[in-house]
């Protein structure tokens, strides 16, 4: 099914898949992480990663930190690539949850297939009345401390890159725009989507914990379903094979 796009990285073409899993990465991440799931996965399933401007192969790239751009783009490249013979998941991951439940949103709009399932992993629906932001005062970027404590807080970045001070003078710009991203996301509420939603959290994880999860449920026109793993923010590095299962079960449905 294999069409290329630089938003979109496809570590093991298979030209003949019947489905494909679209990777969302988390905030500060990129198609590296997620590269590996390719061997694990269903020969009748092709991996796509979707590729943020401003970090790896695309580093000497702008970073974007408008939400509505970057979903654009991304449903672009998306729709360019799709295969009425293919059954589309999205998987998101934290800030990635969040991009994909949008791009899933942005593409039923337009008069994309619906995407089958949604799988939005460690992240919960936005809820402006919670966060407290009326989205009339400016979202303000992070400052360096508070990023650092926050990538140690959660984890999934080793701590010798943490304390490597070329990495971080590389990463620290990335998660400054990755977060503000965030909360550009978290200032309207969730759009409610066709496609079916599998929520996933680790039990340690409480910026996700399962009530919150939970409220996906309202966001969905089709069936939601609950996980729940071992594990704090980023259970799917100590989960993989749990995880892939799921993956597995879900996509191929």
């Amino acid at each position: 099914m294999t069409r290329t796009s630089p938003w979109l990285v496809v570590p093991q073409p298979r030209p003949e898949a019947s489905h494909r899993l679209v990777c969302f990465p988390h905030a500060g991440g990129g198609p590296n992480f997620y590269r590996g799931w390719s061997r694990l996965l269903n020969p009748s399933v092709e991996l796509q990663i979707v590729h943020y401007p401003g970090r790896e192969n695309r580093l000497t790239e702008p970073l974007v930190s408008d939400p509505d751009a970057l979903v654009h783009d991304v449903a672009t490249a998306l729709a360019q690539t799709e295969c009425s013979a293919v059954s589309t998941v999205f998987f998101g991951h934290s800030m990635g949850a969040l991009l994909a439940h949008e791009v899933s949103r942005a593409m039923e709009t337009t008069g994309f297939p619906v995407i089958n399932r949604l799988i939005l992993s460690a992240c919960t629906p936005p809820d402006p009345t919670s966060q407290g932001a009326s989205g009339t005062e400016p979202a303000t970027p992070w400052s360096d401390a508070a990023i650092l404590a926050a990538v140690r807080g959660r984890g999934g970045t080793p701590t010798a890159v943490l304390q490597d001070a070329d990495l971080q003078a590389m990463l620290l710009p990335i998660f400054r725009n990755d977060y503000l991203l965030v909360d550009l996301c978290r200032r309207r509420p969730a759009e409610p989507v066709k496609a079916a939603i599998t929520a996933l959290g680790g039990d340690r994880d409480d910026a996700a914990d399962p009530a919150g999860l939970s409220r996906w449920a309202r966001y969905t026109a089709g069936d939601f379903d609950l996980r729940i793993f071992p594990g704090g923010h980023f259970y799917l590095a100590s989960r993989q094979r749990e995880l892939m299962e799921l993956l597995h079960e879900r996509t191929l449905r």
